[in-house]
């Protein structure tokens, strides 16, 4: 069989993108390797889905009526609207662009086939029990500029086995956030918070270590209240207070360590804490709660 000169196209996919292989067939060159500068690789990005798949307001989305499982959010939305993907079988979330900034209320509470979330880097609040009881949800990474977390945002995500928190601004957070996340046994603080909030790690009940960056100078209010399985923790040195009930009932704890720049000790802070063994009180400290 004779091939005519010409050129064919060889389209090998490989899900992320297609390689063009040219192929200069003729008599002539037909045992001829083909040279690197002939590849072209077309890259391709993981499309949105459609608009139409989502009802609106304005640019917050209000709803999913898509019947795929992997959903993209346009770029259009800037808000997910309370209870808007509630109960859904979806089972992967990620977003085009870094537009949208606020998660709501129940956004994507009991939604537990949801194995994946890729959150944008705008976003800056995650709303009240907004992926509450994501039962197969397995990591989680917070961005650099999420401010808020509200009132238990994983609570009951019982695969959750990774989180790191890359905010360096998160300034408020509610309660019970990782409470029953059975699977969660430490989480990564990269960012470089200034403050461990009010509630933070309150009723993260399976965690055992966590380490506290040292760009920390306080922690507050029942930060790590309820934390029953903490066993240990180090008070970076920066750190001059520790807030009311910030270890409170932490009954797994045998040790802390104080650094010497502390001054103030709050109310009820160890309150519970049976197990502990030994506490040195630096010389610094100027008032010690009830």
């Amino acid at each position: 069989m004779r091939v005519k000169k010409g050129m064919l196209m060889l389209g090998i996919g490989f899900g992320i993108g297609i390689m063009q292989l040219p192929v200069h067939a003729s008599e002539s060159q037909a045992e001829n390797p083909v040279e690197i500068s002939d590849l072209e690789i077309v890259e391709t990005t993981l499309a949105a889905s459609a608009e139409s798949d989502f009802t609106w307001n304005g640019t917050i989305i209000t709803g999913y009526t898509g019947t795929s499982t992997t959903v993209v959010i346009p770029s259009k939305a800037t808000e997910i609207a309370d209870g808007a993907f509630r109960g859904t079988n979806i089972t992967s979330l990620s977003f085009e662009g870094n537009d949208l900034l606020t998660i709501g209320r129940d956004a994507f509470c009991n939604c537990t086939s949801l194995t994946s979330v890729t959150f944008p880097t705008g976003l800056k609040s995650i709303g009240y029990e907004s992926f509450y009881r994501c039962s197969t949800l397995q990591q989680v990474v917070i961005p650099e500029n999420v401010q808020t977390i509200g009132a238990r945002a994983f609570y009951g995500c019982s695969n959750l086995n990774n989180v790191e928190i890359k905010s360096s601004i998160l300034n408020d957070t509610g309660w019970d956030i990782f409470k029953d996340c059975s699977s969660l046994k430490t989480v990564t603080i990269s960012g470089k918070l200034s403050t461990i909030p009010n509630q933070m790690f309150q009723g993260a009940n399976y965690i055992t270590s966590i380490t506290i960056p040292e760009t920390v100078t306080s922690i507050g209010e029942n930060a790590f209240r309820e934390c029953t399985s903490l066993k240990s923790i180090v008070i970076p040195s920066n750190v001059t207070s520790i807030g009311k009930d910030a270890f409170y009932k932490c009954t797994s704890m045998t040790s802390i360590t104080f650094p010497t720049k502390l001054t103030s000790i709050g109310y009820e802070s160890f309150y519970g804490c049976s197990t502990l063994q030994q506490v040195v009180i630096p010389e610094n400290v100027q008032t010690i709660g009830a």
